[in-house]
């Protein structure tokens, strides 16, 4: 009897679980969320499908680039725009039942703009195998959507599965804040966010890996396949140029290249800090692109009418710092809710005790989860530090200089951009001196116990929000 217990314990390591509680929620959040409700997502969509029938590269239509697309399909995006949730209105679920049964009409077409036509390709794979292959089940709008997202969702899912599992630290973190409601209600969207995430967690597990693993070395195929995902990682979303840097953690004896200290590593350094604005993938599709006549870009800014604040900030760089903080200051309980839960085109921020109790717990398990037979070296823990907080300021400073200029509030900034750079902040907390034996014996049924109870409250909130 005791084998059996034994064995069945053995058996619920976290990554298993994170399969099946990501697979019931991602689901239920896929259909649960109105269509199109996820920050940008109908642009984001319309890419993916511009992509699934092979329009990758637009045309020229009155100086805008351009794409053909199902007038069915664009009028169905655009009759879920601009729903107020925020002022308590709610979709009738009998409009969602009659948009079921509007066909998708492919020949019937329509030039429209490609909002996201400079963005690289790949960003948007698995959302557009998802439409694809949907595509022969059910050719409607309404399930091109649903499909979009199950492809981003089961994509995901596969990815955080080895991420947890080659780990050997850090296992809960990444999977509570894998599985916390925003994370997972973004990676349950079609939209690049679901890509750029599981780049950035790649590369924090990645280096995790290669530095405490004491039976794994990193080679040049290693080295090859880690450079791959951080340019990709910058050619999606060039806010997390500080994130590839986690690698530095490894030590130097981990690398199998004779040259690494005298050649490998200071080009790698280079590289690293070079790719988000000098990136391999960006610059190349802007040569495809500029090869063609594709009309001008739509601009996504026009509603806060972006101006250049360079020469504002060199002026008076002190007026830079202070502004900044009055930002941070006022904006952080809004900025750290959007971290965990905050839902729709509307914003319907959950209850901010409920962002309280997750950040608790999650910083609280960051610092009691252990492994005896660790430890962070002073460097290792000062550079993790510093990506992670320069990583969270990187984000704040760019945003503030795409504000109108003069501006003394940063425009546009969402909790949802952080989402890459905390899982290196709660590493920074890791406490390997504080053992716990009952903790390591019995985290892996309470962790996944409370995600569990967190999540049908979030599925029951989003509901609530947006149905009735």
């Amino acid at each position: 009897m005791k084998k059996q217990k034994t064995r069945f314990l053995d058996k619920l390591s976290l990554e298993v679980l994170f399969v099946i509680i990501a697979t019931v929620f991602g689901l239920l959040m896929v259909f649960i969320n109105p269509p199109w409700q996820t920050n940008d997502e109908d642009r984001h969509f319309l890419a993916a499908y511009s992509i699934s029938v092979g329009q990758i590269i637009p045309f020229n239509s009155n100086n805008v680039a351009s794409v053909y697309y199902p007038k069915n399909l664009i009028n169905c995006v655009l009759n879920f725009q601009g729903v107020p949730f925020f002022n308590g209105t709610k979709i009738n679920p009998g409009k969602m039942k009659e948009m079921e049964k509007i066909q998708l009409n492919p020949k019937d077409t329509i030039a429209a703009p490609h909002y996201h036509y400079r963005t690289f390709p790949l960003s948007y794979l698995p959302h557009t195998i998802g439409i694809w292959i949907g595509s022969f089940f059910k050719n409607t709008p309404l399930w091109l959507g649903w499909f979009g997202r199950i492809g981003g969702l089961i994509f995901y899912i596969v990815s955080m599965f080895f991420i947890i599992r080659f780990v050997p630290v850090f296992k809960s973190i990444f999977f509570l804040y894998g599985l916390t409601p925003m994370v997972l209600y973004q990676a349950s969207s079609v939209t690049y966010d679901t890509v750029s995430m599981v780049c950035c967690f790649f590369m924090v597990g990645f280096s995790l890996k290669f530095a405490f693993d004491e039976n794994s070395f990193i080679g040049w195929r290693e080295i090859i396949f880690y450079l791959f995902v951080a340019t990709l990682s910058g050619a999606i979303k060039n806010g997390y140029p500080l994130i590839p840097l986690m690698i530095f953690i490894v030590p130097i004896r981990k690398f199998r290249m004779k040259e690494y200290y005298k050649f490998v590593g200071p080009l790698l350094g280079i590289y690293l800090l070079s790719i988000y604005s000098y990136n391999i993938f960006s610059l190349g599709w802007s040569a495809v692109l500029s090869s063609v006549n594709t009309g001008g870009q739509v601009s996504l800014w026009k509603d806060f009418g972006a101006g250049n604040t360079v020469s504002l900030l060199l002026s008076n760089p002190f007026k830079l710092i202070i502004t900044m903080f009055q930002n941070i200051f006022h904006f952080s309980i809004e900025w750290a809710g959007g971290t965990i839960g905050r839902f729709g085109y509307g914003y319907i921020l959950m209850p901010r005790w409920f962002f309280l109790i997750h950040g608790i717990v999650l910083i609280g398990v960051a610092f009691i989860e252990s492994n005896s037979d660790l430890n962070f070296k002073l460097y290792q823990r000062i550079l993790i530090i510093f990506i992670g907080v320069g990583s969270i300021f990187a984000i704040i400073f760019g945003m503030y200089l795409g504000s109108p200029a003069g501006s003394i509030m940063i425009f546009g900034l969402q909790g949802r951009y952080f989402i890459q750079a905390v899982p290196v902040l709660l590493l920074s907390f890791f406490n390997i001196q504080l053992i716990n034996r009952k903790w390591i014996n019995l985290k892996n049924l309470i962790i996944p116990a409370y995600i569990i109870i967190i999540l049908i409250y979030t599925v029951m909130f989003m509901n609530n929000s947006f149905y009735g």
